[in-house]
């Protein structure tokens, strides 16, 4: 079998979650499914099942109210030597132990059953208030939020072949590589290979400003005669 957990059905909006009322649920057409378990696991079982990834930007279905977070079990954690199933993440707590880093190295086959020790770094994932208190009652320190996102793998070899194609169109001259490029960027946007606020967050602002600015300095130095002069005082340098 295959190493995956499912952890709550999402059907109409409506999210149905619970380790003994998901056993005995069935799975209808369209239902989207919440996951626990390792990239191949998951892989394997999409493969089996015939399923696909999807992303909040694929859905109508607003996921804001749940996070994925890191935390830390110090030795006065009352995790340390206790598996995830031995605490009921799940059953009382309404979260799931996706993983374990432990000195450098991820866990993420059986967490469940996996006996936490002093230090490991734990990803949890659940309702944002569950993970709040679940992380107090055990005693964890949380980390700094970091953006962990699934790829998206069944888009990967469009955006591969499109960029080969602006790449081989534009050595062979039929188009120019800025514009070929361009034009790459804007297909990813439209068929959503890049969600559009990862495009957003992408840019750093600060650079845009601070080549806006340089524009008029520029105009300034050109209409004035400064570039000229500047130019002129750089070759006698060079020159001795």
């Amino acid at each position: 079998g295959v190493d995956v957990s499912i952890l709550g059905i999402i059907r109409n909006d409506e999210r149905l979650e619970g380790e003994g009322f998901i056993r005995n649920f069935i799975i209808h057409a369209n239902d989207l499914l919440i996951l626990e378990g390792s990239v191949q696991g998951i892989d394997e079982f999409m493969k089996q099942t015939k399923t696909h990834y999807i992303s909040d930007s694929d859905s109508d279905f607003e996921f804001q109210h749940t996070s994925l977070i890191e935390a830390v079990a110090p030795p006065f954690s009352r995790s340390i030597g206790r598996t995830a199933t031995q605490l009921s993440l799940l059953k009382l707590r309404q979260i799931s132990l996706l993983g374990i880093s432990r000195a450098g190295r991820s866990i993420i086959h059986h967490v469940r059953n996996t006996k936490i020790q002093p230090g490991d770094v734990l990803l949890l994932h659940g309702n944002s208030s569950h993970l709040e208190n679940a992380v107090k009652w055990m005693e964890c320190l949380t980390l700094e939020r970091r953006d962990l996102q699934i790829p998206q793998r069944k888009k990967a070899s469009l955006a591969i072949s499109s960029f080969l194609i602006a790449i081989i169109a534009s050595s062979l001259g039929y188009i120019d590589l800025t514009i070929a490029l361009s034009l790459v960027v804007i297909f990813y946007i439209t068929a959503n290979v890049i969600p559009k606020i990862d495009i957003y967050r992408s840019i750093h602002w600060p650079v845009i400003v601070l080549l806006g600015s340089m524009i008029p300095i520029g105009q300034a130095l050109q209409s004035s005669g400064g570039a000229e002069t500047i130019s002129n005082i750089l070759i006698n340098i060079s020159y001795g």
